[in-house]
């Protein structure tokens, strides 16, 4: 599907469907495999990410 269908479906401009896939991609990046960060971190540690993330996502 392109841009444009994706934004059509969305009821947001192409533009905005772009930004967000980036951001998507961009947090999945950061994530890393779900194996390697799970196995780095404590459960406390990947809360206190995904807490951050959100709040960040929410000023936005």
């Amino acid at each position: 599907m392109s841009l444009r269908e994706m934004g059509e479906r969305l009821s947001i401009s192409r533009s905005g469907v772009n930004h967000r896939l980036r951001r998507i991609l961009e947090f999945a990046e950061q994530l890393g495999s779900p194996e390697e960060s799970l196995a780095e971190q404590s459960v406390f540690e990947v809360e206190e990410k995904l807490h951050a993330e959100n709040a960040k996502t929410e000023e936005l």
